[in-house]
């Protein structure tokens, strides 16, 4: 064997030896890709579950606690006319007592006249007197229920507080739970998954074009080492990520400018790259962008 064959057949081994490194490090990245896709996959999957489940248990708490603030506010009006018919009865008692006093101080007026007179005035006081009393008990149970009809009252205001604020924050958790909803179903749409979790192609080139609505304004326009960008008036608030396409529309003339690529994403506002055949035309505060036509 030449020397010049024994160099080819080394050459041979070495390059078999790299081909099948090559392989086996390829079938590795592989699986990984794949067992991180499947992973995503049910991530997302399990979020559209919970958030699913979240609405119906927010929707039942929204119903039973609409059923407890009536129910609390029927009590609180029946306590309210229990209480302005006992303060009724209150001034009514007064005026009467009023009355009975004024008798009893005309009748010892007139006491010193003659003894029969006397006599007659002091059973009538005291019978006034037994009547006063009478009255006086009665005024104070009428002044305890009353007190005590105000405090139910000002507790069932305080539990209707409270009732109100846990539904307040019940409706806050919705527009969350929705929010992260539609978020997920824009990566799903950009990845070609189905939500619904059925069997069939997957992969390929990413969606950029979102399924939702979502309209917005340019508020700015540059141009950074001769490519131009703007900013726009929507943020990860409004459902948009990164990678999302817009289109760019003048509405005074009914107009399509071009396509808008999202790179970076604030609360309120995000920036990207401008494509398209009149994208020298988009023009700040003029300029509408809008995920579907």
């Amino acid at each position: 064997m030449s020397a010049l064959t024994k160099v080819f057949v080394v050459l041979l081994v070495v390059l078999s030896l790299l081909l099948s490194a090559g392989m086996i490090v390829f079938v590795n990245h592989s699986q990984d890709y794949r067992a991180d896709f499947e992973k995503e996959r049910s991530e997302k999957l399990l979020a559209k579950q919970e958030a699913t489940a979240a609405r119906a248990e927010v929707a039942a708490n929204n119903a039973s606690r609409l059923a407890s603030v009536t129910d609390l506010t029927n009590q609180i009006k029946v306590l309210s006319d229990s209480v302005a018919n006992a303060q009724a009865g209150v001034t009514a008692k007064d005026a009467e007592i009023a009355g009975y006093k004024s008798t009893i101080a005309q009748l010892t007026a007139s006491l010193g006249t003659n003894a029969d007179a006397s006599k007659v005035a002091q059973a009538a006081l005291g019978e006034m007197q037994k009547n006063f009393d009478a009255l006086r008990g009665a005024d104070d149970k009428l002044q305890k229920v009353s007190a005590e009809q105000n405090t139910r009252i000002n507790d069932l205001v305080n539990k209707l507080d409270v009732t109100e604020r846990e539904r307040r924050y019940a409706t806050e958790q919705v527009a969350q739970l929705q929010q992260q909803l539609t978020q997920v179903m824009n990566v799903l749409h950009q990845y070609h998954i189905d939500p619904s979790g059925k069997n069939g192609p997957v992969g390929g080139p990413i969606n950029p074009t979102p399924q939702v609505n979502i309209n917005g304004v340019v508020r700015d326009t540059r141009s950074i080492g001769g490519v131009p960008y703007a900013t726009i008036s929507l943020g990860s608030a409004d459902a948009v990520t990164k990678g999302m396409q817009f289109k760019v529309v003048d509405p005074q003339h009914n107009q399509f400018l071009g396509y808008l690529t999202v790179d970076t994403v604030e609360p309120h506002e995000a920036t990207g790259r401008l494509t398209g055949p009149n994208v020298n035309d988009v023009r700040a505060s003029v300029s509408e962008v809008r995920t579907q036509l």
